[in-house]
Protein backbone atom coordinates (compact mmCIF):
# COMPACT_ATOMS: atom_id res chain seq x y z
CA UNK A 1 0.00 0.00 0.00
CA UNK A 2 1.68 3.16 -1.27
CA UNK A 3 0.34 6.46 0.03
CA UNK A 4 1.69 9.19 -2.22
CA UNK A 5 3.68 11.87 -0.33
CA UNK A 6 3.42 10.03 3.01
CA UNK A 7 6.02 11.90 5.03
CA UNK A 8 7.80 10.06 7.82
CA UNK A 9 6.25 12.19 10.57
CA UNK A 10 2.66 11.89 9.30
CA UNK A 11 1.62 8.42 10.60
CA UNK A 12 1.72 9.12 14.35
CA UNK A 13 -0.15 7.27 17.08
CA UNK A 14 -2.81 9.98 17.17
CA UNK A 15 -3.30 10.28 13.40
CA UNK A 16 -3.08 6.60 12.44
CA UNK A 17 -3.63 4.69 15.69
CA UNK A 18 -4.44 1.27 14.25
CA UNK A 19 -1.47 1.14 11.89
CA UNK A 20 0.84 2.49 14.57
CA UNK A 21 -0.22 0.09 17.33
CA UNK A 22 -0.57 -3.09 15.26
CA UNK A 23 2.58 -2.88 13.15
CA UNK A 24 5.27 -5.48 13.71
CA UNK A 25 7.96 -3.06 12.56
CA UNK A 26 8.10 0.69 12.06
CA UNK A 27 11.09 1.79 10.02
CA UNK A 28 12.27 4.89 8.19
CA UNK A 29 13.35 4.70 4.56
CA UNK A 30 15.57 7.23 2.86
CA UNK A 31 14.46 8.21 -0.64
CA UNK A 32 16.88 9.24 -3.38
CA UNK A 33 16.33 12.30 -5.54
CA UNK A 34 14.41 13.11 -7.66
CA UNK A 35 11.51 12.79 -5.22
CA UNK A 36 8.82 12.27 -7.85
CA UNK A 37 6.69 9.22 -8.50
CA UNK A 38 8.07 7.53 -11.61
CA UNK A 39 11.73 7.17 -10.55
CA UNK A 40 10.64 6.19 -7.06
CA UNK A 41 8.50 3.35 -8.38
CA UNK A 42 11.44 2.15 -10.45
CA UNK A 43 13.59 2.14 -7.33
CA UNK A 44 10.93 0.24 -5.39
CA UNK A 45 10.66 -2.48 -8.01
CA UNK A 46 14.24 -2.79 -9.25
CA UNK A 47 16.38 -1.78 -6.28
CA UNK A 48 18.41 0.71 -8.28
CA UNK A 49 18.53 4.50 -8.44
CA UNK A 50 16.70 6.36 -11.18
CA UNK A 51 17.85 9.88 -11.98
CA UNK A 52 16.64 12.87 -13.99
CA UNK A 53 17.91 11.72 -17.38
CA UNK A 54 15.99 8.48 -16.82
CA UNK A 55 12.82 10.58 -16.62
CA UNK A 56 13.51 12.57 -19.78
CA UNK A 57 14.72 9.87 -22.17
CA UNK A 58 13.47 6.82 -20.25
CA UNK A 59 17.02 5.46 -20.50
CA UNK A 60 17.32 1.98 -19.02
CA UNK A 61 13.58 1.34 -19.33
CA UNK A 62 14.01 -2.03 -21.00
CA UNK A 63 17.15 -2.98 -19.13
CA UNK A 64 15.86 -2.18 -15.66
CA UNK A 65 12.17 -2.97 -15.76
CA UNK A 66 12.56 -6.28 -17.60
CA UNK A 67 14.20 -7.55 -14.41
CA UNK A 68 11.92 -5.84 -11.91
CA UNK A 69 10.13 -7.75 -9.18
CA UNK A 70 6.83 -7.51 -11.03
CA UNK A 71 8.29 -8.87 -14.26
CA UNK A 72 9.80 -11.79 -12.39
CA UNK A 73 6.50 -12.55 -10.65
CA UNK A 74 4.74 -12.37 -14.00
CA UNK A 75 7.20 -14.83 -15.55
CA UNK A 76 6.53 -17.12 -12.60
CA UNK A 77 2.81 -17.03 -13.53
CA UNK A 78 1.84 -15.24 -10.34
CA UNK A 79 -1.32 -13.12 -10.50
CA UNK A 80 -1.06 -9.45 -9.54
CA UNK A 81 -3.78 -6.84 -9.08
CA UNK A 82 -3.42 -3.06 -9.03
CA UNK A 83 -5.50 0.01 -8.22
CA UNK A 84 -4.40 3.65 -8.07
CA UNK A 85 -1.87 5.90 -9.79
CA UNK A 86 -1.72 5.11 -13.50
CA UNK A 87 2.08 5.56 -13.46
CA UNK A 88 2.23 1.89 -12.47
CA UNK A 89 0.35 0.94 -15.63
CA UNK A 90 2.67 3.01 -17.83
CA UNK A 91 5.64 1.15 -16.32
CA UNK A 92 4.02 -2.29 -16.15
CA UNK A 93 1.32 -2.41 -18.85
CA UNK A 94 1.06 -6.21 -19.13
CA UNK A 95 2.02 -7.47 -15.71
CA UNK A 96 -1.26 -7.06 -13.81
CA UNK A 97 -4.10 -9.54 -14.21
CA UNK A 98 -6.58 -6.85 -13.18
CA UNK A 99 -6.02 -3.14 -12.73
CA UNK A 100 -7.99 0.03 -12.08
CA UNK A 101 -6.01 3.21 -12.78
CA UNK A 102 -6.91 6.79 -11.97
CA UNK A 103 -8.26 8.73 -14.93
CA UNK A 104 -5.72 11.52 -14.47
CA UNK A 105 -3.13 11.42 -11.70
CA UNK A 106 -2.34 15.12 -12.19
CA UNK A 107 -5.86 16.38 -11.41
CA UNK A 108 -4.74 17.72 -8.04
CA UNK A 109 -8.16 18.93 -6.89
CA UNK A 110 -9.34 15.34 -6.52
CA UNK A 111 -8.85 14.70 -2.79
CA UNK A 112 -11.32 11.87 -2.24
CA UNK A 113 -12.96 10.32 -5.33
CA UNK A 114 -9.83 8.64 -6.68
CA UNK A 115 -9.01 7.15 -3.28
CA UNK A 116 -12.58 5.90 -2.88
CA UNK A 117 -12.24 4.05 -6.17
CA UNK A 118 -9.03 2.40 -4.94
CA UNK A 119 -10.71 1.35 -1.69
CA UNK A 120 -13.64 -0.07 -3.67
CA UNK A 121 -11.18 -2.30 -5.54
CA UNK A 122 -9.69 -3.38 -2.21
CA UNK A 123 -13.13 -4.33 -0.86
CA UNK A 124 -13.68 -6.50 -3.90
CA UNK A 125 -10.23 -8.10 -4.02
CA UNK A 126 -10.21 -9.05 -0.35
CA UNK A 127 -12.83 -11.66 -1.23
CA UNK A 128 -10.72 -13.06 -4.07
CA UNK A 129 -7.93 -15.54 -3.48
CA UNK A 130 -6.48 -15.75 -6.98
CA UNK A 131 -3.80 -13.09 -6.56
CA UNK A 132 -0.35 -13.23 -5.05
CA UNK A 133 0.29 -9.46 -4.93
CA UNK A 134 -2.13 -6.55 -4.52
CA UNK A 135 -0.73 -3.05 -5.09
CA UNK A 136 -2.68 0.01 -3.92
CA UNK A 137 -1.46 3.55 -4.65
CA UNK A 138 -3.43 6.38 -3.03
CA UNK A 139 -3.01 9.92 -4.39
CA UNK A 140 -5.32 12.00 -2.19
CA UNK A 141 -2.69 12.99 0.38
CA UNK A 142 -0.31 14.21 -2.33
CA UNK A 143 -3.07 16.28 -3.94
CA UNK A 144 -3.97 17.91 -0.62
CA UNK A 145 -0.32 18.83 -0.11
CA UNK A 146 -0.01 20.38 -3.56
CA UNK A 147 -3.13 22.50 -3.15
CA UNK A 148 -3.24 23.39 0.56
CA UNK A 149 0.22 22.58 1.95
CA UNK A 150 1.51 20.21 4.60
CA UNK A 151 -0.37 21.98 7.41
CA UNK A 152 -3.79 21.58 5.80
CA UNK A 153 -6.67 20.63 8.07
CA UNK A 154 -7.59 17.91 5.56
CA UNK A 155 -4.37 15.94 6.12
CA UNK A 156 -5.38 14.42 9.51
CA UNK A 157 -8.71 13.37 7.98
CA UNK A 158 -6.95 11.80 5.01
CA UNK A 159 -4.52 9.95 7.30
CA UNK A 160 -7.47 8.65 9.31
CA UNK A 161 -9.03 7.41 6.06
CA UNK A 162 -5.79 5.60 5.18
CA UNK A 163 -5.69 4.08 8.67
CA UNK A 164 -9.20 2.71 8.20
CA UNK A 165 -8.12 1.14 4.91
CA UNK A 166 -5.22 -0.59 6.67
CA UNK A 167 -7.56 -1.81 9.41
CA UNK A 168 -10.01 -3.17 6.85
CA UNK A 169 -7.30 -5.16 5.10
CA UNK A 170 -5.66 -6.31 8.33
CA UNK A 171 -8.81 -7.68 9.91
CA UNK A 172 -9.69 -9.87 6.96
CA UNK A 173 -9.01 -13.52 7.65
CA UNK A 174 -7.17 -13.68 4.34
CA UNK A 175 -4.26 -11.80 5.88
CA UNK A 176 -3.25 -14.47 8.36
CA UNK A 177 -0.74 -15.83 5.84
CA UNK A 178 0.08 -12.57 4.15
CA UNK A 179 2.08 -9.42 4.68
CA UNK A 180 0.91 -5.81 4.48
CA UNK A 181 3.50 -3.10 3.80
CA UNK A 182 2.51 0.54 4.20
CA UNK A 183 4.91 3.13 2.81
CA UNK A 184 5.19 6.24 0.65
CA UNK A 185 6.85 6.74 -2.70
CA UNK A 186 8.29 10.07 -1.51
CA UNK A 187 7.67 12.62 1.22
CA UNK A 188 6.37 16.16 1.27
CA UNK A 189 8.09 19.44 1.98
CA UNK A 190 6.58 22.07 4.25
CA UNK A 191 5.03 23.91 1.31
CA UNK A 192 3.21 20.74 0.27
CA UNK A 193 5.14 19.97 -2.91
CA UNK A 194 7.98 17.58 -3.65
CA UNK A 195 10.75 17.03 -6.16
CA UNK A 196 13.66 18.46 -4.16
CA UNK A 197 16.00 17.19 -1.48
CA UNK A 198 14.62 18.50 1.83
CA UNK A 199 14.34 16.15 4.80
CA UNK A 200 10.56 16.04 4.58
CA UNK A 201 10.74 14.88 0.97
CA UNK A 202 13.50 12.29 1.41
CA UNK A 203 12.21 10.20 4.34
CA UNK A 204 9.14 7.97 4.30
CA UNK A 205 7.82 5.43 6.81
CA UNK A 206 7.63 1.68 6.36
CA UNK A 207 5.02 -0.09 8.49
CA UNK A 208 5.07 -3.88 8.42
CA UNK A 209 1.79 -5.51 9.46
CA UNK A 210 1.00 -9.18 9.76
CA UNK A 211 -0.97 -11.25 12.20
CA UNK A 212 0.77 -13.29 14.88
CA UNK A 213 4.06 -11.38 14.93
CA UNK A 214 6.83 -13.38 16.55
CA UNK A 215 8.25 -10.13 17.91
CA UNK A 216 7.92 -6.41 17.34
CA UNK A 217 10.82 -4.23 16.26
CA UNK A 218 10.85 -0.44 16.20
CA UNK A 219 14.48 0.26 15.40
CA UNK A 220 15.06 3.91 14.46
CA UNK A 221 18.80 3.84 15.03
CA UNK A 222 19.55 2.23 11.65
CA UNK A 223 18.74 4.06 8.43
CA UNK A 224 17.44 2.01 5.54
CA UNK A 225 17.02 3.03 1.94
CA UNK A 226 14.02 2.72 -0.33
CA UNK A 227 16.09 0.60 -2.71
CA UNK A 228 16.47 -1.96 0.10
CA UNK A 229 12.86 -3.07 -0.35
CA UNK A 230 13.45 -4.76 -3.72
CA UNK A 231 16.10 -7.31 -2.63
CA UNK A 232 14.26 -7.91 0.65
CA UNK A 233 10.98 -8.68 -1.10
CA UNK A 234 12.84 -10.89 -3.57
CA UNK A 235 14.11 -12.99 -0.65
CA UNK A 236 10.64 -13.12 0.94
CA UNK A 237 9.13 -14.27 -2.37
CA UNK A 238 11.90 -16.85 -2.94
CA UNK A 239 13.13 -15.15 -6.10
CA UNK A 240 16.48 -14.04 -7.44
CA UNK A 241 17.50 -10.51 -6.52
CA UNK A 242 17.01 -8.19 -9.54
CA UNK A 243 20.34 -7.85 -11.38
CA UNK A 244 20.19 -4.04 -11.26
CA UNK A 245 19.59 -3.98 -7.50
CA UNK A 246 22.13 -2.21 -5.31
CA UNK A 247 20.09 -2.38 -2.11
CA UNK A 248 20.70 -4.23 1.15
CA UNK A 249 18.42 -6.53 3.10
CA UNK A 250 16.16 -5.24 5.89
CA UNK A 251 16.73 -7.61 8.85
CA UNK A 252 13.38 -6.86 10.52
CA UNK A 253 11.53 -8.46 7.61
CA UNK A 254 13.55 -11.68 7.83
CA UNK A 255 12.88 -12.50 11.49
CA UNK A 256 10.55 -15.40 10.60
CA UNK A 257 13.39 -17.19 8.82
CA UNK A 258 15.60 -19.68 10.58
CA UNK A 259 19.07 -18.50 11.55
CA UNK A 260 20.59 -20.63 8.83
CA UNK A 261 18.26 -19.21 6.17
CA UNK A 262 18.90 -15.67 7.36
CA UNK A 263 22.65 -16.05 7.00
CA UNK A 264 22.26 -17.55 3.55
CA UNK A 265 20.09 -14.58 2.51
CA UNK A 266 22.69 -12.12 3.82
CA UNK A 267 25.46 -14.04 2.05
CA UNK A 268 23.51 -14.13 -1.23
CA UNK A 269 22.87 -10.37 -1.21
CA UNK A 270 26.46 -9.59 -0.17
CA UNK A 271 27.82 -11.75 -2.99
CA UNK A 272 25.47 -10.02 -5.45
CA UNK A 273 26.74 -6.59 -4.39
CA UNK A 274 30.37 -7.74 -4.41
CA UNK A 275 30.03 -8.86 -8.02
CA UNK A 276 28.63 -5.44 -8.94
CA UNK A 277 31.55 -3.81 -7.12
CA UNK A 278 34.03 -5.84 -9.19
CA UNK A 279 32.24 -4.76 -12.35
CA UNK A 280 32.04 -1.07 -11.46
CA UNK A 281 35.25 -0.44 -9.50
CA UNK A 282 37.68 -3.07 -10.76
CA UNK A 283 39.42 -6.00 -9.12
CA UNK A 284 42.36 -4.00 -7.76
CA UNK A 285 40.11 -1.55 -5.89
CA UNK A 286 37.91 -4.28 -4.43
CA UNK A 287 40.81 -6.44 -3.24
CA UNK A 288 42.30 -3.48 -1.36
CA UNK A 289 39.01 -2.33 0.18
CA UNK A 290 37.81 -2.78 3.74
CA UNK A 291 34.49 -4.31 2.67
CA UNK A 292 36.34 -7.20 1.04
CA UNK A 293 37.95 -7.98 4.41
CA UNK A 294 34.53 -7.78 6.08
CA UNK A 295 33.18 -10.26 3.55
CA UNK A 296 36.01 -12.66 4.33
CA UNK A 297 35.33 -12.33 8.07
CA UNK A 298 31.60 -12.88 7.55
CA UNK A 299 32.18 -16.01 5.47
CA UNK A 300 34.52 -17.41 8.09
CA UNK A 301 31.96 -16.83 10.86
CA UNK A 302 29.21 -18.21 8.63
CA UNK A 303 31.19 -21.38 8.01
CA UNK A 304 31.89 -21.74 11.72
CA UNK A 305 28.19 -21.28 12.51
CA UNK A 306 27.15 -24.01 10.08
CA UNK A 307 29.67 -26.41 11.59
CA UNK A 308 28.34 -25.80 15.13
CA UNK A 309 24.66 -25.10 14.43
CA UNK A 310 23.53 -28.12 16.45
CA UNK A 311 24.94 -26.60 19.61
CA UNK A 312 22.21 -24.30 20.92
CA UNK A 313 24.35 -22.20 23.22
CA UNK A 314 25.51 -18.59 23.58
CA UNK A 315 28.63 -19.06 21.51
CA UNK A 316 26.60 -20.23 18.53
CA UNK A 317 24.32 -17.18 18.70
CA UNK A 318 27.34 -14.96 19.07
CA UNK A 319 28.87 -16.46 15.92
CA UNK A 320 25.58 -15.89 14.10
CA UNK A 321 25.51 -12.22 15.09
CA UNK A 322 29.15 -11.82 14.09
CA UNK A 323 28.49 -13.18 10.60
CA UNK A 324 25.26 -11.18 10.25
CA UNK A 325 26.85 -7.88 11.30
CA UNK A 326 29.78 -8.24 8.91
CA UNK A 327 27.52 -9.24 6.00
CA UNK A 328 25.31 -6.20 6.62
CA UNK A 329 28.27 -3.88 7.18
CA UNK A 330 29.90 -5.01 3.95
CA UNK A 331 26.63 -4.79 2.00
CA UNK A 332 25.86 -1.31 3.28
CA UNK A 333 29.29 0.01 2.34
CA UNK A 334 29.13 -1.34 -1.21
CA UNK A 335 25.56 -0.09 -1.61
CA UNK A 336 26.57 3.42 -0.58
CA UNK A 337 29.51 3.48 -2.98
CA UNK A 338 27.42 2.17 -5.87
CA UNK A 339 24.70 4.71 -5.11
CA UNK A 340 27.24 7.53 -5.08
CA UNK A 341 28.62 6.42 -8.45
CA UNK A 342 25.13 6.44 -10.00
CA UNK A 343 24.14 9.95 -8.95
CA UNK A 344 27.19 11.78 -10.28
CA UNK A 345 26.23 14.29 -12.97
CA UNK A 346 28.47 16.16 -15.40
CA UNK A 347 26.94 19.59 -14.93
CA UNK A 348 29.26 21.09 -17.55
CA UNK A 349 27.88 18.85 -20.29
CA UNK A 350 24.32 19.34 -19.02
CA UNK A 351 24.75 23.11 -19.27
CA UNK A 352 26.27 22.83 -22.74
CA UNK A 353 23.42 20.62 -23.92
CA UNK A 354 20.78 23.03 -22.63
CA UNK A 355 22.59 25.99 -24.18
CA UNK A 356 22.97 24.20 -27.49
CA UNK A 357 19.34 23.11 -27.83
CA UNK A 358 18.07 26.55 -26.81
CA UNK A 359 20.35 28.27 -29.35
CA UNK A 360 19.30 25.90 -32.14
CA UNK A 361 15.60 26.51 -31.57
CA UNK A 362 16.05 30.27 -31.09
CA UNK A 363 18.09 30.47 -34.27
CA UNK A 364 15.41 28.51 -36.12
CA UNK A 365 12.65 30.87 -34.98
CA UNK A 366 14.61 34.00 -35.88
CA UNK A 367 15.49 32.74 -39.35
CA UNK A 368 11.91 31.63 -40.02
CA UNK A 369 10.26 34.85 -38.96
CA UNK A 370 12.75 37.68 -39.33
CA UNK A 371 15.47 37.10 -41.85
CA UNK A 372 14.87 37.51 -45.56
CA UNK A 373 18.45 38.19 -46.49
CA UNK A 374 21.68 36.29 -46.11
CA UNK A 375 23.28 37.58 -42.91
CA UNK A 376 25.30 34.56 -41.84
CA UNK A 377 29.02 34.29 -41.35
CA UNK A 378 30.64 32.55 -44.30
CA UNK A 379 34.04 31.47 -45.50
CA UNK A 380 36.44 28.65 -44.79
CA UNK A 381 38.61 30.94 -42.70
CA UNK A 382 35.65 31.81 -40.49
CA UNK A 383 34.80 28.16 -39.87
CA UNK A 384 38.42 27.22 -39.15
CA UNK A 385 38.70 30.16 -36.74
CA UNK A 386 35.56 29.03 -34.93
CA UNK A 387 36.88 25.46 -34.77
CA UNK A 388 40.21 26.64 -33.32
CA UNK A 389 38.43 28.86 -30.81
CA UNK A 390 36.17 25.95 -29.78
CA UNK A 391 39.23 23.70 -29.33
CA UNK A 392 40.82 26.32 -27.06
CA UNK A 393 37.65 26.59 -24.97
CA UNK A 394 37.50 22.79 -24.75
CA UNK A 395 41.11 22.67 -23.53
CA UNK A 396 40.48 25.37 -20.94
CA UNK A 397 37.28 23.69 -19.70
CA UNK A 398 39.11 20.39 -19.26
CA UNK A 399 41.90 22.17 -17.42
CA UNK A 400 39.32 23.73 -15.07
CA UNK A 401 37.55 20.32 -14.77
CA UNK A 402 34.28 21.69 -16.16
CA UNK A 403 34.27 18.86 -18.71
CA UNK A 404 35.64 15.35 -18.30
CA UNK A 405 35.79 13.34 -21.54
CA UNK A 406 37.96 10.46 -22.65
CA UNK A 407 38.50 9.18 -26.16
CA UNK A 408 38.78 10.87 -29.53
CA UNK A 409 35.09 10.52 -30.47
CA UNK A 410 33.80 12.16 -27.30
CA UNK A 411 36.34 14.97 -27.56
CA UNK A 412 35.48 15.59 -31.22
CA UNK A 413 31.76 15.70 -30.44
CA UNK A 414 32.42 18.15 -27.62
CA UNK A 415 34.55 20.45 -29.82
CA UNK A 416 31.91 20.40 -32.58
CA UNK A 417 29.20 21.15 -30.04
CA UNK A 418 31.19 24.12 -28.73
CA UNK A 419 31.81 25.34 -32.27
CA UNK A 420 28.11 25.09 -33.10
CA UNK A 421 27.19 26.94 -29.91
CA UNK A 422 29.56 29.81 -30.73
CA UNK A 423 28.36 29.98 -34.34
CA UNK A 424 24.67 29.98 -33.40
CA UNK A 425 25.14 32.53 -30.62
CA UNK A 426 27.00 34.95 -32.92
CA UNK A 427 24.46 34.27 -35.64
CA UNK A 428 21.54 35.18 -33.38
CA UNK A 429 23.28 38.41 -32.36
CA UNK A 430 24.00 39.28 -36.02
CA UNK A 431 20.39 38.63 -37.07
CA UNK A 432 19.05 40.69 -34.19
CA UNK A 433 21.40 43.64 -34.80
CA UNK A 434 20.72 43.54 -38.54
CA UNK A 435 16.98 43.52 -37.90
CA UNK A 436 17.26 46.30 -35.34
CA UNK A 437 19.25 48.44 -37.75
CA UNK A 438 16.86 47.92 -40.66
CA UNK A 439 13.75 48.59 -38.55
CA UNK A 440 12.80 51.56 -36.43
CA UNK A 441 12.42 50.49 -32.86
CA UNK A 442 12.71 47.20 -30.94
CA UNK A 443 8.98 46.46 -31.19
CA UNK A 444 9.13 46.41 -34.99
CA UNK A 445 12.35 44.40 -35.00
CA UNK A 446 10.86 41.73 -32.73
CA UNK A 447 7.12 41.20 -33.36
CA UNK A 448 4.86 39.91 -30.62
CA UNK A 449 4.81 36.37 -32.01
CA UNK A 450 8.60 36.13 -31.89
CA UNK A 451 8.76 37.57 -28.38
CA UNK A 452 6.16 35.03 -27.27
CA UNK A 453 7.96 32.06 -28.82
CA UNK A 454 11.38 33.14 -27.54
CA UNK A 455 9.83 33.62 -24.10
CA UNK A 456 8.40 30.09 -24.27
CA UNK A 457 11.82 28.69 -25.16
CA UNK A 458 13.44 30.55 -22.27
CA UNK A 459 10.73 29.35 -19.89
CA UNK A 460 11.21 25.77 -21.05
CA UNK A 461 14.96 25.97 -20.44
CA UNK A 462 14.45 27.40 -16.95
CA UNK A 463 11.75 24.83 -16.17
CA UNK A 464 14.34 22.06 -16.40
CA UNK A 465 15.59 23.22 -12.99
CA UNK A 466 12.39 21.67 -11.57
CA UNK A 467 12.17 17.89 -11.32
CA UNK A 468 8.38 17.98 -11.69
CA UNK A 469 8.73 19.82 -15.00
CA UNK A 470 11.36 17.32 -16.10
CA UNK A 471 9.02 14.42 -15.34
CA UNK A 472 6.31 15.98 -17.51
CA UNK A 473 8.53 17.59 -20.15
CA UNK A 474 6.75 15.68 -22.90
CA UNK A 475 3.50 17.42 -21.97
CA UNK A 476 5.25 20.80 -21.96
CA UNK A 477 6.56 20.12 -25.44
CA UNK A 478 3.09 19.14 -26.67
CA UNK A 479 1.74 22.62 -25.94
CA UNK A 480 4.93 24.53 -26.74
CA UNK A 481 5.51 22.69 -30.01
CA UNK A 482 1.90 23.05 -31.14
CA UNK A 483 1.89 26.77 -30.32
CA UNK A 484 5.18 27.37 -32.15
CA UNK A 485 4.11 25.47 -35.26
CA UNK A 486 0.73 27.21 -35.34
CA UNK A 487 2.23 30.70 -35.07
CA UNK A 488 4.88 29.92 -37.67
CA UNK A 489 2.19 28.57 -40.00
CA UNK A 490 0.08 31.71 -39.59
CA UNK A 491 3.14 33.91 -40.08
CA UNK A 492 4.17 32.06 -43.24
CA UNK A 493 0.62 32.14 -44.63
CA UNK A 494 0.13 35.88 -44.28
CA UNK A 495 3.65 36.64 -45.48
CA UNK A 496 3.07 34.65 -48.65
CA UNK A 497 -0.33 36.25 -49.14
CA UNK A 498 1.17 39.71 -48.93
CA UNK A 499 3.84 38.84 -51.46
CA UNK A 500 1.32 37.29 -53.83
CA UNK A 501 -1.03 40.23 -53.33
CA UNK A 502 1.61 42.70 -54.51
CA UNK A 503 2.27 40.64 -57.63
CA UNK A 504 -1.38 40.10 -58.51
CA UNK A 505 -2.97 43.28 -57.28
CA UNK A 506 -4.33 44.09 -60.75
CA UNK A 507 -6.02 40.74 -61.01
CA UNK A 508 -8.22 39.99 -58.00
CA UNK A 509 -9.23 36.63 -59.41
CA UNK A 510 -5.63 35.43 -59.40
CA UNK A 511 -5.16 36.73 -55.87
CA UNK A 512 -8.09 34.72 -54.52
CA UNK A 513 -6.95 31.68 -56.45
CA UNK A 514 -3.56 31.97 -54.79
CA UNK A 515 -5.20 32.42 -51.38
CA UNK A 516 -7.38 29.37 -51.94
CA UNK A 517 -4.36 27.38 -53.09
CA UNK A 518 -2.45 28.33 -49.95
CA UNK A 519 -5.37 27.32 -47.74
CA UNK A 520 -5.72 23.97 -49.49
CA UNK A 521 -1.98 23.40 -49.20
CA UNK A 522 -2.01 24.10 -45.46
CA UNK A 523 -5.10 21.98 -44.86
CA UNK A 524 -3.62 19.12 -46.87
CA UNK A 525 -0.46 19.30 -44.76
CA UNK A 526 -2.47 19.15 -41.55
CA UNK A 527 -4.51 16.20 -42.87
CA UNK A 528 -1.31 14.32 -43.72
CA UNK A 529 0.12 15.08 -40.27
CA UNK A 530 -3.13 13.92 -38.66
CA UNK A 531 -3.07 10.66 -40.61
CA UNK A 532 0.55 10.05 -39.64
CA UNK A 533 -0.37 10.74 -36.02
CA UNK A 534 -3.11 8.12 -36.26
CA UNK A 535 -0.78 5.57 -37.85
CA UNK A 536 1.93 5.91 -35.20
CA UNK A 537 -0.68 5.25 -32.51
CA UNK A 538 -1.44 1.81 -33.89
CA UNK A 539 -0.20 -0.95 -31.61
CA UNK A 540 2.59 -2.30 -33.82
CA UNK A 541 3.85 1.11 -34.93
CA UNK A 542 3.66 2.54 -31.42
CA UNK A 543 5.55 -0.46 -30.01
CA UNK A 544 8.37 0.04 -32.50
CA UNK A 545 8.56 3.83 -32.13
CA UNK A 546 8.56 3.62 -28.32
CA UNK A 547 11.64 1.43 -28.34
CA UNK A 548 14.70 3.07 -26.83
CA UNK A 549 16.75 2.81 -30.04
CA UNK A 550 14.18 4.96 -31.89
CA UNK A 551 13.71 7.78 -29.41
CA UNK A 552 17.07 9.50 -29.75
CA UNK A 553 17.01 9.38 -33.54
CA UNK A 554 13.44 10.64 -33.66
CA UNK A 555 14.59 13.70 -31.72
CA UNK A 556 17.49 14.20 -34.13
CA UNK A 557 15.22 13.82 -37.18
CA UNK A 558 12.68 16.28 -35.80
CA UNK A 559 15.17 19.07 -35.14
CA UNK A 560 17.18 18.38 -38.30
CA UNK A 561 13.94 18.44 -40.28
CA UNK A 562 13.03 21.80 -38.77
CA UNK A 563 16.43 23.15 -39.79
CA UNK A 564 16.16 21.65 -43.28
CA UNK A 565 13.32 24.10 -43.88
CA UNK A 566 16.03 26.71 -44.46
CA UNK A 567 17.09 25.04 -47.68
CA UNK A 568 13.62 24.76 -49.13
CA UNK A 569 12.45 28.23 -48.11
CA UNK A 570 15.48 30.33 -48.89
CA UNK A 571 17.54 28.09 -51.21
CA UNK A 572 20.70 30.02 -50.39
CA UNK A 573 24.12 28.54 -49.72
CA UNK A 574 24.48 30.33 -46.40
CA UNK A 575 21.23 28.80 -45.13
CA UNK A 576 22.45 25.35 -46.14
CA UNK A 577 25.52 25.93 -44.00
CA UNK A 578 23.30 27.02 -41.13
CA UNK A 579 21.21 23.89 -41.59
CA UNK A 580 24.27 21.67 -41.53
CA UNK A 581 25.73 23.30 -38.42
CA UNK A 582 22.40 23.18 -36.58
CA UNK A 583 21.96 19.49 -37.43
CA UNK A 584 25.51 18.73 -36.27
CA UNK A 585 24.76 20.62 -33.07
CA UNK A 586 21.71 18.46 -32.37
CA UNK A 587 23.56 15.19 -32.99
CA UNK A 588 26.49 16.31 -30.79
CA UNK A 589 24.12 17.40 -28.03
CA UNK A 590 22.42 14.01 -28.03
CA UNK A 591 25.78 12.20 -28.12
CA UNK A 592 27.35 14.03 -25.19
CA UNK A 593 24.12 13.70 -23.19
CA UNK A 594 23.99 9.93 -23.50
Amino acid sequence: MVVDALRVDFPTQNRMPFSYNNSCSRLELRVNIPTVTMPRLKSLTTGTISNFIDIVLNIGHVEQLSDSLLHRLHRRNENMVFAGDRTWISLFPKQFKRFTANTDSFFVNDFYEGDKNVTAVLNKELWNDDWMLLVLHYLGLDHIGHVEGSESSKIPLKLKEMDEVVQKAYQKQLLHKQLLLLTGDHGMKDGGGHGGSTTGEMYVPLFVLKQNCSRKSFDKSNEYNQIDLAPTLAILWAMEIPPMSIGCLIPQLLDEFSLEDQLYAYYYNALHLLQKAYKNFGEEYVEASAFNDWFTTAKSAHKQFLSTKRNDDFDNNFIFEDAKVHYLLMSREISQQLSASLVQFDYGLITLGLLLTTLVMSNTLLVFCLSTECVFMQGTGTYLSLLAFAACINKWCHYQHYFVTTGFTATLALVLALMASIYLLINIIVIFLWRLQSCQGLKIALPNQICFLLGCLLFHTLSLASSSFIENENKTWHYLGASALFLLCVKSFFTDLRSYKLDTWVNNINFYKVALFKLLKIHTSWIVIGCLGFLVRLDEAAFYINQQKCKIWLSCMFTAGMNKKYVYVFKLKCYKVNTFISSVAVVCAVFIST
